[in-house]
């Protein structure tokens, strides 16, 4: 077959098949040197694989099955613009005014698809160990959609706070009790020391709040994380098994 040829085909019939599963839309022929390019789209299931058939018809209704065909007609996922193409020359000698170009599914494969989603609906326990770091983060994770009286970013800043207060008190309590010592005048003396024994007090009472938001958040996300896991039963690994539009389906989820 030459260019000449080729140039007098049209895309006469736009076939297009359709299941309640799955449809194959928009159906086009086009020329690609020697060879006849089928160009469509398919609607489907994105967990199911699709082999596609095609069959060649001339207007005098001569049907062509194609051999020498490439491009997306096995185990094809539902897209847009599939290309078939068909090296015509090696079926056939030459095509000759009208065709149409008709597409069926022969089979369908179901893909086994792996889900990474919780399927409880906050973490487990184990988050406790980010609340040793910072009281809060394991919050995060353990409150899943739940509202929290006190949000997570709320506790961090508490837990920081004190810590920060904590630290800057005792150091003013560590200069004002220096300076005491080193104080000549009895004013001086008894300015200082009221001050040292002020930022040592202070110190003494964030450093206690502190420790209280750290032991009460690790207490609070472990015993979270545990009753979710009871609620909601989360196995690791799951697998399952069905039928799926009349097709034996199967999956293996994993959950985190």
């Amino acid at each position: 077959m030459n260019h000449k040829s080729l140039l007098l085909l049209f895309a006469g019939c736009l076939i297009a098949v359709s299941t309640p599963a799955q449809t194959i839309r928009n159906v086009r022929i086009e020329t690609q040197g020697e060879s006849l390019v089928v160009v469509y789209d398919l609607e489907g299931d994105p967990c199911i694989r699709y082999d596609i058939g095609l069959r060649i018809v001339e207007r005098g209704g001569r049907v062509h099955i194609p051999m020498g065909v490439s491009g997306n007609m096995r185990s094809v996922m539902p897209g847009q613009r599939h290309r078939i193409f068909w090296q015509v020359t090696r079926d056939v000698e030459s095509l000759q005014g009208e065709v149409a170009a008709e597409l069926s599914i022969l089979h369908e494969e179901v893909v086994p698809v792996l889900r990474f989603k919780p399927v409880y609906a906050g973490g487990g326990s184990s988050n406790a160990f980010l609340s040793m770091i910072l009281p809060g983060t394991g919050d995060i994770f353990v409150n899943g959609d739940e509202t929290p009286l006190i949000r997570p970013g709320y506790i961090m800043l508490a837990y920081a706070g004190s810590v920060l207060m904590a630290y800057s008190s005792h150091s003013a309590a560590k200069e004002h009790y220096t300076a005491y010592r080193q104080a000549v005048q009895q004013y001086e003396m008894d300015s200082h020391y009221e001050k040292a024994v002020y930022y040592r007090d202070n110190a003494r009472f964030y450093t206690f709040l502190a420790g209280t938001i750290w032991v009460a958040d690790v207490l609070r996300v472990a015993v979270k994380g545990s009753m979710n896991r009871k609620q909601y039963n989360a196995q690791p690994v799951a697998f399952t098994a069905g039928i799926k539009n009349g097709v034996p389906a199967a999956g293996l989820q994993f959950t985190f």
